[in-house]
């Protein structure tokens, strides 16, 4: 049978007494952590040699939108490219914008360059479909500014600068106070020639806060060489443009070794040793496939949709 247990006024007063004695402890809040960004998470892919193939949009996914575009930024990342490519250069009223040429003939309805132009000029003017020219047709998109560009992108894409106009210095030096406002510095990469920049490492504020990566062409000293004299710089890749396979090939086992991945750049055959996007859409194993045989963990390409469910297919790399 229950029994209800009945407590004294004695004891009831000396346990209150004791409860009330006992010091205050503050209760610590519950650690948080931020969470990790989808940049921040490639860019840890990028620094691992051994994980999976990553693709890198040459000027956006363009090929149901214009080059540079944000229509082609945000195409990307609904994709989940890992990368865009993209080129930035400054307008007369001192305005960092999106546009590869020296001038907006070939990718807009406009003529002149981009540096005799305002902002507010540009702005007037329509991008054309994929890589433009005269035939190509007009879209509602107008030339991004670098600002504008980095706030679709941030947070979810990687973003490779490539300095364009007459004075690359002012690019990167200008680029460098706009990336540190927004906070989008670590998911940035800025590639240099071996070689032809090496005067510049140090008279460049910018590198030393962006993931660096190390440009090599095959006219120089065999890349195994490179990788030797240029590791002081940690790049996370060297971006390989070489007119014969065997100098890739050659060299790609010593970049890894190093801690780097291997780039390829088949958006054009002249970059990639006659290995293309256009000749990958007729035989990718031939094209595609082979670069990856001779060590490429990185592909810059203008054909970054179709690239992606060639290596899910192949088991190279998550379809996402």
């Amino acid at each position: 049978m229950f029994r209800p247990i009945g407590l004294s006024l004695c004891s009831l007063f000396a346990m209150t007494t004791a409860t009330a004695a006992e010091p205050t402890r503050a209760v610590k809040p519950a650690a948080t952590t931020t969470p990790q960004t989808r940049a921040q998470m490639l860019v840890k892919r990028m620094r691992d040699p051994n994980g999976p193939a990553m693709i890198v949009a040459h000027r956006g996914c363009h090929v149901e939108a214009p080059e540079n575009s944000i229509a082609a930024f945000k195409r990307c990342i609904y994709t989940g490219i890992d990368m865009v490519e993209t080129d930035v250069q400054p307008t007369k009223d001192g305005i960092l914008v999106l546009m590869h040429d020296a001038t907006v003939d070939r990718t807009t309805n406009g003529t002149g360059r981009v540096s005799d132009m305002t902002l507010a000029e540009l702005k007037k003017l329509r991008l054309r479909m994929n890589k433009g020219g005269a035939d190509a047709p007009l879209t509602d998109e107008t030339i991004p500014t670098f600002e504008e560009a980095m706030e679709v992108m941030r947070g979810k894409i990687l973003v490779d600068l490539d300095a364009k106009g007459s004075d690359l210095e002012r690019v990167w030096r200008e680029s460098l106070p706009l990336l540190e406002r927004m906070g989008v510095l670590d998911q940035m990469t800025v590639k240099m020639t071996a070689g032809r920049d090496d005067h510049l490492m140090d008279k460049v504020p910018l590198l030393k806060r962006v993931t660096y990566l190390q440009r090599v062409v095959s006219f120089g000293p065999p890349l195994t060489q490179v990788v030797q004299s240029h590791r002081q710089y940690d790049p996370a890749a060297y971006t390989v443009v070489f007119l014969n396979l065997p100098f890739f090939e050659e060299g790609a086992a010593a970049v890894k070794a190093s801690g780097a991945r291997a780039w390829a750049e088949p958006f054009w055959g002249a970059t990639a040793g006659g290995y293309s996007d256009e000749l990958a859409m007729l035989d990718p194993d031939a094209n595609w496939g082979r670069l990856l045989d001779a060590g490429a963990t990185v592909f810059l390409t203008d054909r970054p949709e179709s690239l992606a469910v060639y290596l899910a297919g192949k088991g190279r790399r998550p379809f996402n």
